[in-house]
């Protein structure tokens, strides 16, 4: 038998005396442990108003309206993170008001991730709001903000963004469904698949919608009735989320150098400098002797504008005819084959005898290329291709900051080909930074 003190009483506590125990006695044994949960998830969860003192929130208000006077990028990107921690309704629209004007990388990225933090109710309903119905802009800043926020009700989120009308936005919602690796958006994305085939678009989001379902299942199929078919199997195991075999994806599409073209809204942006004269020697191959790889026993076809001009030749060639194209020259300045983009299948001549009269000279107006490229409205995908470093107009670091501004809104992938001497860490940098890849050429 044991004694204990309860509500100042001395109380026996046994077998034969549990029954003259007060019936308050096990309501608080209980509540005991009930606070002690509540305490533990107060202090672990985040406040759901967490409002700055007034006098803070002035001073960083005045803080932040200085750095913007003065043009101060770090003190402006740091300001908005900490702005941020009011978890306001009011500080959520200046934040996303910002994102949307502010078109510099640094204050971009602070306000994606100063947009993460609300979680009151207002805040975050507005947010929502913008994210469901707001203007393309607001849309695409609060999807990429959102993209790797966990629970289940931002998948449906991105799944709705499927039925969009605006190409940025169908992209950029099949490109973080895949990311978020959610296997209920398989049905909706064979869908979207089915759609396109339907609409004969078998261009980048056709092949991107493909990319997401191999990435989700592991497996790869090029018409929308064969992945139906192999998701009716896999729906009636016991384990149909389960990610199977991989199989590598399938690329379908006219090569141009080292990569598969299969987009169907394609500008091509070619170098034609004075170093594109060069004379490049073999790689490799019966060719590749050191007697025979001199610049003055190279043939006429190892020169670098000979080379790009061959390529661009065949892969216009072998271009979808319901695709659209463009090309642009560049050396001092940019020279267009046409002022918008023209259907593959009534301009292949004329684009090619313009390929065919390219000659090099002048020096690499990179700048002026790329902005003349920005004018095609309908492209979703850039080639690059140069074998030097800019040398006419703005430097590469303005470059980025300018193609940053031109695209974080249109998404468009830009994919880089560098001959020997070109700037490879700005051309990957290019790349990587719109969701292409850099190539060497040799």
């Amino acid at each position: 038998m044991r004694k204990t003190v309860f509500f100042g009483r001395l109380e026996n506590i046994g077998e034969e005396s549990v029954k003259t125990c007060s019936p308050f006695f096990y309501f608080f044994q209980n509540i005991r442990w009930i606070c002690a949960l509540l305490s533990t998830y107060l202090l672990l969860s985040p406040p759901l108003s967490a409002k700055l003192p007034k006098k803070k929130l002035k001073r960083l208000l005045q803080r932040y309206n200085q750095a913007v006077r003065y043009e101060n990028i770090p003190k402006m990107a740091s300001l908005l993170e900490q702005l941020a921690e009011d978890n306001s309704l009011r500080m959520a629209k200046l934040i996303l008001k910002v994102a949307v004007s502010y078109d510099h990388p640094r204050i971009y990225r602070s306000c994606l991730f100063a947009l993460r933090k609300f979680n009151h109710p207002k805040a975050k309903a507005y947010l929502h709001s913008k994210l469901k119905n707001g203007t393309p802009p607001q849309q695409i800043i609060l999807m990429e903000a959102f993209q790797f926020q966990k629970g289940k009700e931002y998948t449906p989120k991105y799944i709705e963004k499927l039925r969009s009308s605006n190409p940025s936005i169908l992209r950029l919602a099949v490109e973080i469904l895949a990311k978020r690796q959610d296997p209920s958006a398989i049905p909706a994305l064979i869908q979207l698949l089915e759609k396109q085939q339907k609409r004969k678009r078998q261009g980048l989001l056709y092949f991107e919608i493909r990319k997401a379902l191999h990435r989700l299942t592991g497996q790869d199929f090029l018409t929308p009735q064969e992945w139906k078919q192999y998701w009716q199997q896999r729906k009636k195991k016991s384990s149909p989320y389960a990610r199977t075999v991989v199989r590598q994806i399938q690329k379908k599409g006219p090569r141009f150098f080292t990569e598969t073209v299969v987009s169907d809204r394609v500008v091509f942006i070619i170098d034609i400098s004075a170093s594109m004269e060069e004379k490049d020697p073999y790689q490799g191959g019966e060719n590749s002797s050191p007697s025979s790889n001199t610049p003055s026993n190279l043939p006429n076809s190892r020169m670098r504008i000979e080379r790009a001009k061959n390529q661009l030749i065949q892969v216009i060639s072998q271009l979808p005819p319901a695709a659209y194209f463009n090309i642009i020259a560049f050396n001092d300045k940019a020279y267009y084959w046409s002022p918008r983009m023209k259907k593959a299948s009534t301009s292949r001549k004329s684009a090619i005898q313009w390929v065919r009269q390219l000659r090099p000279k002048g020096l690499t107006a990179t700048y002026a290329a790329l902005k003349q490229a920005f004018h095609n409205k309908k492209a979703d995908t850039f080639y690059l291709l140069s074998d030097g470093e800019p040398t006419v107009g703005p430097g590469t670091g303005e470059i980025l900051d300018f193609v940053f501004k031109q695209n974080r809104f249109r998404k468009i992938k830009i994919y880089t080909m560098g001959f020997p001497g070109a700037n490879r860490q700005f051309m990957a940098t290019l790349a990587t930074n719109n969701g292409g890849k850099y190539s060497d050429i040799r």
